[in-house]
């Protein structure tokens, strides 16, 4: 409402307003933010930032507004939209008030949090958070599942380690241990509840056509080889495809963050000029699973989105020699709407 507010006076959607006032100055590059049907920044959601570049507001804000030496936003204001408003409450109740960010009162679109903390939330535990005592931000950029935990870490080890404000002297045993620990996390693949699936042999090379559907895909294409499952989709008469491996993450640059939904079109964005690339490549990571002899499961990853792991279900069924195959994702109950069938010879 407050975007659509910004628009309606100035004439200008929210991002155009923000560009010349706060993104070029702060030497922002390569945003983008989604639009709604009326052509109406999302004021809520939908702002895509590097974490260097949340870094840069959460200076401008603790900075009072200035940067470079001018003034781009109001110092009172800043004060004013920081400071405690309305009480607010943890509905869950499983944190005490003491130890809850959740639990510490709300200012203009902002949290306040422990440790005299003010904070910026994103979906999934994008964070910027600002430490007015210790001089200091922290930026997350994140798929949290408990977003409680991941500022815990911040509260519990960062914030009291920050006993100086001189510069930490260089200390390289422990910058070689943390690029170790680094390198050596992993998110595990899914793993087969069943080694072999007598479908993958048969649907293999071949190509389902499917009925009508909410995710305009007009057929897909199964391939495996060498522990490699290649799922071919195929919509608007243009086939994208996805390698998944079994047991480990199989990698493919693609241009949607979803398995089922078509990409989205330009217009449903304000994008940088500055953003040569309209449609970023995303870098997908995928693995397959046999879940019983009939299912085949396929989850992604998208790097660098928020919204977590994708996975799709492929149901098989065989009757008078015809296969047919649902699909559908894994979270919504009885996959209507995307449903093909292959014959013996089909390709």
């Amino acid at each position: 409402m407050l975007s659509a507010i910004v628009q309606q006076v100035t004439g200008q959607t929210l991002f155009d307003y923000l560009k010349p006032r706060i993104f070029d100055p702060l030497g922002i590059k390569g945003m983008d933010w989604d639009r709604n049907g009326q052509g109406i920044n999302l004021g809520m959601i939908g702002l895509r930032l590097h974490t260097e570049d949340l870094a840069k507001f959460g200076q401008l804000l603790m900075q009072n507004g200035k940067w470079n030496n001018k003034q781009l936003l109001s110092e009172a204001w800043i004060k004013e939209a920081t400071s405690f408003k309305i009480e607010n409450h943890d509905p869950s109740g499983k944190t005490p008030k003491e130890l809850n960010d959740w639990s510490q009162g709300y200012c203009y679109q902002m949290w306040r949090g422990r440790n005299n903390s003010v904070r910026l939330d994103g979906m999934a535990g994008q964070f910027v958070l600002l430490f007015p005592d210790k001089d200091a931000i922290v930026v997350f950029t994140a798929n949290a599942r408990n977003t409680q935990e991941e500022l815990n870490l911040v509260h519990n080890y960062l914030i009291p380690a920050i006993k100086s404000e001189k510069a930490l002297p260089s200390d390289p045993g422990s910058y070689k241990t943390m690029i170790e620990k680094q390198s050596g996390l992993k998110i595990k693949p899914p793993v087969s509840e069943v080694q072999d699936s007598r479908f993958a042999g048969i649907i293999s090379g071949k190509e389902f056509v499917l009925q009508d559907n909410d995710y305009q895909i007009q057929s897909v294409y199964f391939a495996f080889k060498d522990r490699e499952c290649s799922l071919g989709i195929k919509r608007n008469n243009q086939v994208s495809v996805i390698k998944a491996g079994s047991g480990n993450w199989k990698f493919t640059n693609t241009k949607t963050a979803s398995l089922l939904a078509p990409p989205r079109s330009a217009p449903s964005k304000s994008i940088d000029a500055a953003y040569q690339v309209l449609r970023p490549v995303i870098k997908a990571g995928s693995a397959y699973a046999w879940t019983d002899p009939n299912t085949l499961e396929i989850t992604t990853r998208f790097v660098e989105e928020s919204l977590g792991e994708q996975t799709i279900v492929c149901r098989f069924n065989e009757m008078n020699g015809v296969t047919s195959v649902t699909i559908g994702p894994k979270s919504r109950p009885g996959m209507a709407g995307a449903a093909g069938r292959m014959g013996p010879a089909a390709v």
